[in-house]
């Protein structure tokens, strides 16, 4: 039976793959000006690991939806962003890309090879399942923070036109949704962080509507 469930776990995983896709707005706005100009790859970098994590996290659980599908999706289309973005990089982005793809491949490698080497016990598999979840968790509230200083930014100047409506929305829908389907498997590593996201998000939205901009936003170099 498809279920309460079942329907949270849908809602969640549509709404997560529609936040990581909103990164092709950035993307776009790249392309159009053949620069990357002010935007950084890190948000890029920090969703492909984030995802990458999760993705391992949700075979060790062996909970493939939504845990596996959402970050598959998000690692594969955060990899592809960080890749656009290269391609109209500066030097000294490029070399940050570059730092940053190995940061990636060599902790994501480091869990997978840490989780083959204990997969045989189920003791110690139990730990696995709590050192990645950890990683997991610290990486997805590291990503979750980085709008504080955005946020410290509309306080200061008094204007939200730094902060997409919509994007905001997506993100505190997002985070709630995971929170809530976290909180109904009793995963704290999965409700945690995404507490801390929708609270984050909520903030961005309170500031929105306390400063509100007639200026069109330009697309904060944020993804999920």
């Amino acid at each position: 039976m498809f279920g309460a469930l079942g329907f949270l776990k849908t809602c969640a995983t549509l709404s997560a793959m529609a936040l990581f896709t909103s990164g092709m707005d950035t993307i776009r706005i790249i392309k159009a000006n053949q620069s990357c100009g002010s935007f950084s790859s890190f948000p890029f970098a920090s969703t492909c690991l984030n995802c990458l994590i999760w993705t391992l996290y949700g075979i060790l659980l062996k909970s493939y939806v939504p845990l596996v599908v959402t970050n598959l999706y998000g690692s594969v289309f955060s990899a592809f962003c960080l890749w656009s973005y290269s391609q109209y990089a500066n030097l000294e982005q490029r070399s940050a890309v570059k730092k940053q793809v190995a940061v990636i491949v060599a902790v994501f490698v480091a869990a997978v090879a840490f989780c083959a080497a204990v997969h045989q016990e189920n003791e110690v598999q139990s730990a696995a399942v709590f050192y990645v979840g950890l990683l997991g968790c610290t990486l997805c509230i590291i990503m979750f923070g980085s709008p504080l200083s955005t946020i410290a930014e509309v306080i200061r100047t008094k204007n939200s036109e730094s902060m997409p409506f919509f994007l905001c929305c997506l993100s505190a829908s997002t985070s709630f949704l995971w929170a809530c389907f976290g909180m109904s498997i009793e995963d704290a590593f999965v409700y945690v962080p995404n507490i801390v996201g929708a609270v984050l998000s909520s903030v961005q939205l309170v500031l929105l509507f306390m400063y509100p901009s007639d200026a069109k936003a330009t697309l904060p170099h944020h993804a999920h």
